[in-house]
């Protein structure tokens, strides 16, 4: 069943439709990127056919024997501070608040059912003042990072309220503050909220990170992670740090959940599968700069983006960038607020495969100034309608990025279908980006209304003409044939034909597509 988040995931999707969209003739705001020492990165020859390298992740194998109990109530910090390289933890069921942990290498965290790590701290001293409760003595304030829309201002300071675990929203000011609502004024160090906390549990997050480093071959596994005050860009699980990645990072069998920044973030030739990840502020998964050899499958990634984070700023399920060899396979991506699958940035040899994306307020797969990459078997529903402005939102889009083959997915009732974008984006890590070498081929495209095709901006036809973008073999099952997009004008199938696209493709009424077949 889909959940969606509460009270500020729905205040975001009404204010993001007025808010700051991906302009027509330039791209989404791009965030700045955390600065780490760099991977080792391949160097392949750009124009060639899409070919991806076997996967050859080495992962953490099973818990070294004699592991550690740890309960609730022990010093867990300097229980591992003090334990040797190789030791292994299991967590009794409990909630343990407030926990940051740096393993060591070759460390394991295995989670018995019940164990909850949470990094907020209970406040239960408030004062009624007239229509509001107003606690003291709060000295939490974390590193104010991110870019906020215009309706939740505050969304850049990692602190949040969660009463009974619904998130509150932080307003400027403490005579702005009604139901739903929280003021820090971290000069006086008081909170004011909105909500009579009589009989209810109010957690203020204050805990920057559950487990975050640069160790390697690290198991984290079974955990509930939640209310983790991690600024924007960071993970509350995160495998770096200001000193570079770590490597070999199995998380798994996670529920990651109501954290402020990222989810889960991860570094270098490591392993993200079976977790749950949802309603965090600014993102659901994300990747560290200059990873390589990662991947991230079989996991449930939904209704992040709940704080109010400006849509083009790392927002929606995933968001990806400057990696190597990647795979992101058969995950279930839906009710994101801004895009499902986002892979960004000089990203090179991915496959996206297998996914269910469905219902994110931006595109459902978006590739973009990247390079070699497959996007294939997906099934991408419903996506796109909160990105309204040009051709953004669509169920597949390939922007500013040569040598992509879309094939074998079917992508239903998108705002648009599968897009190829052309704007000026310079030059990136591995040659210009340029929408170069496009394969579509083999998909099957149900829609209503939009349109599939290529758009451009820079006055260059010869992304049509030269550049070896084409569609092929596609199946359209449409309402009216003229739905294609070329050279800035709508097509029917017949002119789409005559231009070199789908001469071998099928056209049919939207009303026969049933369960895939006509």
């Amino acid at each position: 069943m889909k959940i969606y988040a509460t009270l500020a995931f729905s205040v975001l999707v009404a204010a993001c439709a007025s808010s700051v969209q991906p302009a027509v003739t330039s791209p989404p705001p791009k965030a700045t990127t955390t600065t780490v020492a760099p991977a080792t990165n391949p160097d392949p020859p750009l124009d060639t056919v899409v070919k991806l390298p076997e996967q050859n992740i080495v992962v953490p194998a099973e818990p070294p024997p004699d592991p550690i109990t740890v309960s609730p109530g022990l010093d867990v910090e300097a229980l591992v501070n003090g334990a040797p390289a190789g030791t292994a933890f299991i967590f009794e069921p409990g909630t343990y608040r407030g926990v940051s942990i740096k393993p060591k290498d070759a460390m394991s965290f295995v989670a018995q059912p019940g164990a909850i790590f949470n990094g907020s701290e209970i406040i239960d001293s408030f004062v009624q003042q007239g229509n509001v409760w107003v606690a003291t003595g709060i000295t939490a304030q974390g590193r104010v990072h991110g870019e906020c829309i215009a309706e939740a201002p505050m969304c850049s300071a990692p602190e949040d309220i969660y009463i009974d675990s619904v998130l509150s929203q932080q307003v400027e000011q403490a005579n702005a503050v009604g139901p739903g609502t929280f003021h820090i004024d971290y000069e006086s160090d008081t909170l004011t909220i909105g909500d009579d906390p009589t009989g209810r549990v109010v957690e203020l997050s204050t805990t920057q990170f559950a487990f975050s480093g640069t160790a390697s071959d690290i198991t984290i596994d079974g955990f509930v992670i939640e209310k983790f005050a991690n600024p924007a860009q960071t993970g509350a699980i995160q495998s770096m740090d200001n000193r570079g990645l770590g490597r070999r990072w199995r998380i798994a069998n996670n529920e990651v959940r109501l954290n402020h920044g990222v989810g889960i973030k991860v570094g270098a030739e490591s392993l993200v599968e079976q977790n749950r990840v949802y309603e965090n502020g600014q993102l659901g998964i994300g990747t560290g700069p200059n990873g390589f050899d990662n991947i991230i499958r079989d996991n449930e990634v939904y209704a992040n983006t709940t704080i109010g984070f400006v849509p083009g700023y790392e927002t929606g399920g995933m968001k990806l960038t400057t990696q190597a060899r990647l795979l992101v396979e058969r995950n279930y991506v839906y009710a994101n607020a801004g895009p499902g699958i986002w892979v960004d940035i000089d990203n090179i040899d991915v496959t996206v495969a297998d996914n269910i994306v469905e219902d994110n307020f931006g595109p459902g797969i978006f590739h973009e100034i990247s390079y070699r990459a497959i996007i294939r078997d997906n099934t991408v529903t419903g996506n796109g309608f909160g990105w309204t402005q040009w051709v953004y939102g669509a169920g597949i889009l390939v922007a500013h990025s040569r040598n992509v083959l879309v094939t074998g997915n079917t992508v239903k009732d998108n705002r648009l279908g599968v897009i190829g974008l052309q704007q000026d984006r310079g030059t990136g890590a591995y040659g210009a980006r340029e929408l170069r070498n496009l394969l579509v081929s083999d998909n099957i495209i149900v829609a209503k209304e939009g349109s599939s095709g290529i758009a451009e901006d820079i006055g260059n036809d010869a992304v049509f003409s030269d550049w070896n973008n084409r569609f092929e073999l596609n199946t359209y099952y449409l309402t009216t044939d003229e739905y294609f997009l070329w050279m800035g004008k709508t097509l029917d199938f017949t002119d789409w034909n005559s231009l070199g696209n789908d001469e071998e493709g099928t056209i049919f009424n939207f009303d026969s597509f049933i369960d895939g077949s006509p």
